[in-house]
């Protein structure tokens, strides 16, 4: 009796973990609105407006020096597409978490590599895999010594911008 009570939780806990993980399942869709540089609203399968916040970066404001460029570098690579977005979370503003795929390419590191955001660091120690938050680092590094895009200028990371405005 004891063996059986404990394999029904068991089974009970797998059921629900594997729920939990399909909550934000990765979405497939078309990119209808790029609100700055590193969030957009989707258009999923069935008709859905989702907000998304590209995952791993952090793109400058839109009232900050290279914002506007930013907005439209993000603009000019899926606007209009159909992408994949692979997603796991949701954050504290109800956005789900996410890094854009089109045609395979990780769009969140392009971004990066063109000097178009920073590596958001502060999260991605928790949530990027090691691989790729080398990959991210690395291409944020080069960008930084050939100085382009942002790092043309003396730019402010986002998240002090938003700090010193507030």
């Amino acid at each position: 009796m004891k063996f059986h009570i404990s394999l029904f939780i068991k089974i009970i806990i797998l059921s629900f973990l594997a729920l939990c993980q399909n909550i934000y399942a990765d979405e497939f869709g078309i990119v209808i609105k790029v609100i700055d540089g590193d969030t957009v609203y989707l258009l999923n399968h069935n008709d859905k407006k989702l907000k998304v916040r590209l995952q791993h970066i952090d793109a400058p404001e839109l009232n900050q020096p290279f914002g506007e460029e930013s907005k439209m570098i993000l603009e000019r690579f899926i606007l209009k597409k159909n992408i994949m977005l692979i997603s796991q979370k949701k954050d504290k503003y109800k956005r789900l978490l996410g890094v854009i795929s089109l045609d395979g390419l990780d769009i969140n590191l392009e971004m990066i590599k063109i000097g178009a955001a920073w590596h958001y660091k502060k999260y991605a120690k928790f949530d990027q895999l090691s691989e790729q938050y080398l990959m991210y680092d690395e291409n944020e590094q080069k960008a930084k010594s050939k100085e382009l895009g942002l790092w043309r200028e003396n730019a402010i990371p986002p998240w002090l911008w938003r700090k010193n405005k507030k």
